[in-house]
Formats: structure tokens, C-alpha cells, sequence
């Protein structure tokens, strides 16, 4: 079962520095840019959301061992991508602030809610229990500012990338204490 835990530990600090990067991305695009109208957010958020889903659809297996968080990673990423799709079709269609809250509000609260269950049910032996409760937390304060600022494009737009950049550097965080604690962890395939 060690050894079980310890592969697993392997495995997703991959996943979370995949995450950590597309959210770090995310959080680099609107903080260097002059621009925080709906329709450059739209195009931040929506690329963030389709590229989050589909690494979250292509990496749930590494994720974890759990058949459950699996199955609820992989379909987060799902509706994740579907929220991305959604976000380029509204910048396409040239809709404006009210469907980027929208859609930043159904990423923060997809999170939120997939977060807490993945707290559930936690790996065994890694740390990652508390770790989805943060980042729930952080995405449902997504979802509180975003709803309170909904009448002002730039206070919309610097929240989502205040949340991609505390969502990247605690998910980083997360990702090297898994590969950290994996690395210290002895294999008992090795020293039986």
C-alpha cells in the first residue's frame, strides 16, 4: 500500500504543476496587461478554462488512486471546458461584462464545489485534505467578488487574476510537498 501512496505522490505533483502553470499564466496575463475590458477578459478566462479542462480530462488518472476523485476530476474538466468554450463563443459573439461574470462565477463555483468534494475524500498520506479546502475557499471568493464588482470591468477582471495567481502559488506549493514527501518516502519494492 506504501508504495501505492508514494506512486501516487509521484504522480499528481505533476498534475498540480500543470494547474499551477495555467493558472500562473492566467494570473501573468492580466496583471501585465493595460487592458481589463470584458472582452480581453473573456479571452483570458475562456482560454484558461479550456486549457484547465482538458489538462484536467487528460491528467485525472495521475491525479489520484481514488476511482472516485478520478471520475470527479475528470468530469470538473469536463464542464470546465465547456465554460471555456463558453467564454470564447460570448468574446466571439461580442457579449460583455454581465457574460464574463457569468462565466468567472461558474469557474469559481465549479471550483469551489469540486474542491470541497475532492476534500471529501481525501489521498491517503498526502496532505492534500487541507489543501482542497484552501482552494475552494479561494475559488468561492472568486465567485463573492466577481458577483459584488459585476458593474466594473477592471475590478471583475483583477479579481479573477488575483485568484489565478493565489490559486497558482498554493497549488505550486501543494505540488512540491507531494514530490517532496514522494522523494523522502522510501520505496519498499527496494529496501523490503
Amino acid at each position: 500500500m506504501e508504495h501505492d501512496i508514494t506512486s501516487s505522490a509521484a504522480r499528481s505533483w505533476k498534475t498540480l504543476a500543470v494547474r499551477a502553470a495555467l493558472a500562473a499564466f492566467a494570473a501573468i496575463a492580466v496583471t501585465f496587461s493595460p487592458d481589463h475590458s470584458p472582452s480581453f477578459g473573456l479571452g483570458v478566462v475562456g482560454v484558461f478554462a479550456l486549457a484547465s479542462g482538458i489538462s484536467g480530462v487528460l491528467t485525472a488518472r495521475n491525479s489520484s488512486t481514488n476511482r472516485g476523485s478520478i471520475a470527479l476530476t475528470r468530469s470538473g474538466g469536463v464542464v470546465g471546458s465547456a465554460v471555456g468554450l463558453l467564454a470564447v463563443a460570448a468574446l466571439v459573439l461580442g457579449l460583455g461584462l454581465g457574460a464574463l461574470v457569468v462565466v468567472i462565477a461558474a469557474i469559481g463555483a465549479l471550483t469551489a464545489v469540486t474542491e470541497f468534494l475532492l476534500a471529501r475524500n481525501p489521498e491517503p498520506g498526502t496532505p492534500t485534505s487541507n489543501d482542497h479546502r484552501i482552494l475552494g475557499s479561494v475559488a468561492a471568493l472568486l465567485v463573492v467578488g466577481v458577483l459584488l464588482a459585476h458593474d466594473n470591468s477592471v475590478v471583475v477582471v483583477g479579481v479573477f487574476g488575483a485568484w489565478a495567481a493565489v490559486t497558482a502559488v498554493f497549488t505550486l506549493i501543494t505540488a512540491f510537498t507531494l514530490k517532496w514527501e514522494g522523494d523522502r518516502r522510501p520505496d519498499p519494492m527496494v529496501n523490503p
